[in-house]
């Protein structure tokens, strides 16, 4: 089987500045001792790569490496859910009986769906089950680009679909209120269910609005089929971001392939460098 190309949205290409928002993430999936432990640490290891990435286990929440922010006593499953509600993201890794726990709580919490991503082993791919017509549907109905599949024992696909969530947070921690709204908006007094999904929700849809477009600059006229398999993002949402940048006339369609009518330097593109996608085009077009 032929190796899967690479994405081409990586932390890599964002200003030096933008790389450098700190991000915690929560890593769910097989324990200590479980078959899946070193494929979840050498997601770790790679998470951490990045520029201020701090990457916690469940288990840290009772060992007490993670600082709690309540002060009363709570079950794993409530310890949980606080921090998954002060990460800047979660990634579950569904392999393991507790992970399928772990999905059937964050899936039922309206503030922690649109940051979880859920890698499930490629065996389940299409599968009838209860979990993948109940919580996992729950969170590709937000989207699908937040369940992914992956080979047992290939810590590298995973990875690699990471790449899109580090991006994406980083981008929005840049944003005003980050931090108030979005990570710490579970405290505040008038609790508003959605309160998290109303701040990220516009953030998101220019991550994906930027994200294409720098697909469509860097493959030179790439066909829809071609965005989808490079940029690792749903069809829904390259639908999504192409109807957008058609609309702000940053794009045109011949022959169904796309072009870009905006430039390295278009506003849409401000935490990126240009520098690096410049620099991305040219490798993409020496590969051929």
């Amino acid at each position: 089987m032929p190796q899967a190309q690479r994405t081409l949205i990586e932390p890599g290409l964002l200003k030096r500045e933008v790389q450098n928002n700190p991000l915690t993430v929560f890593l769910c999936g097989p324990g200590i001792g479980m078959s899946g432990f070193d494929g979840r640490a050498k997601i770790k290891e790679y998470l951490e790569s990045h520029s201020n990435v701090d990457v916690k286990y469940g288990e840290d929440l009772l060992s007490g490496k993670i600082k709690r922010s309540g002060s009363r006593p709570a079950d794993l499953q409530t310890l949980e859910a606080e921090f998954a509600h002060e990460a800047d993201f979660t990634v579950l890794i569904l392999d393991s009986p507790g992970a399928i726990a772990e999905l059937g709580t964050f899936s039922m919490i309206e503030n922690i769906v649109p940051r979880l991503f859920v890698a499930v082993p490629a065996a389940f791919h299409k599968s009838e089950s209860y979990i993948a017509r109940g919580s996992l549907s729950i969170i590709s109905r937000y989207s699908k680009t937040n369940v992914f599949y992956f080979e047992r024992g290939e810590a590298e696909t995973i990875n690699d679909h990471l790449n899109i969530p580090v991006c994406l947070f980083k981008f929005a921690a840049a944003r005003k209120g980050y931090n108030s709204k979005a990570r710490f908006g579970h405290k505040a007094k008038i609790y508003n269910r959605a309160y998290y999904n109303n701040f990220i929700s516009p953030i998101r849809n220019e991550f994906l609005m930027a994200a294409t477009l720098i697909g469509i600059i860097s493959l030179d006229r790439p066909t829809y089929a071609q965005l989808v398999r490079r940029l690792k993002l749903s069809s829904d949402d390259v639908r999504f971001a192409l109807a957008s940048l058609f609309e702000l006339n940053k794009i045109e369609k011949s022959k169904g392939a796309y072009r870009a009518l905006a430039s390295f330097d278009d506003p849409l593109l401000e935490a990126f460098s240009s520098t690096r996608i410049s620099r991305l085009k040219a490798i993409v077009l020496a590969q051929g």
